[in-house]
């Protein structure tokens, strides 16, 4: 695994985590404005905006996360009967063109956030919301996974399946063997520096040596 790919892994599980987050901020926000109008008949204010918010970041820090993980749609059914070799092709094909379209709407959006920027875009409702934060926020959202798409892309080139399930796992069993290797070393240097002492650490409870 290499230090880019570890890179992204690490990029999209903390947008994964952001966007977990926005979606319980969402929930309590629209539960608060739910309870509130059934009880006052009135809207809290801000709380629609809120949820809004946090619907943008919810889906959009979650794109590149699904993409490692392997959880966008993906229908197998015709490229299962190919050989190998075609299989590839296909990979790379999908992932050539996934890697063009979303570099075409990252710049588009990226053009869009700096006229909102510009603008100060907002919201009119019962509260003057800035609308252009969230428009940052897909940006952010669509360089992730662009950084997804074109790592899939390379893995393909290079003969590997995308990121996905498979891929999570070869990730936490190298994830393992660091800590144990660490571990060890940690264990060498403890030795050397008090001899017998890692060995001291491995005898159980009321044990003798």
């Amino acid at each position: 695994m290499t230090i880019l790919e570890t890179a992204v892994r690490q990029i999209a599980r903390v947008l994964a985590v952001l966007s977990a987050g926005a979606i319980v901020v969402m929930v309590v926000a629209i539960a608060c404005d739910v309870i509130v109008r059934n009880t006052t008949g009135a809207s809290v204010r801000g709380m629609l905006e809120l949820a809004e918010t946090s619907l943008v970041i919810s889906v959009f820090f979650g794109l590149a996360w699904a993409g490692v993980k392997g959880e966008h749609v993906c229908v197998t059914l015709l490229v299962d009967r190919f050989h190998e070799a075609a299989t590839r092709l296909v990979q790379i094909v999908v992932w050539a063109l996934s890697t063009v379209f979303i570099s075409w709407l990252l710049y588009a959006t990226v053009l869009r956030a700096i006229d909102s920027t510009t603008m100060r875009e907002e919201r009119f409702g019962l509260v003057r919301w800035p609308i252009y934060p969230m428009r940052w926020v897909i940006v952010a959202g669509l360089v992730a996974l662009l950084l997804v798409a074109l790592l899939n892309l390379a893995r393909s080139v290079a003969g590997r399946l995308p990121m996905g399930p498979e891929s999570e796992l070869q990730a936490v069993l190298v994830q393992q063997e660091r800590v144990a290797a660490q571990t060890e070393e940690s264990l060498e240097a403890l030795d050397k520096q008090v001899p017998g002492a890692s060995a001291a650490e491995t005898i159980p409870a009321g044990g003798t040596r």
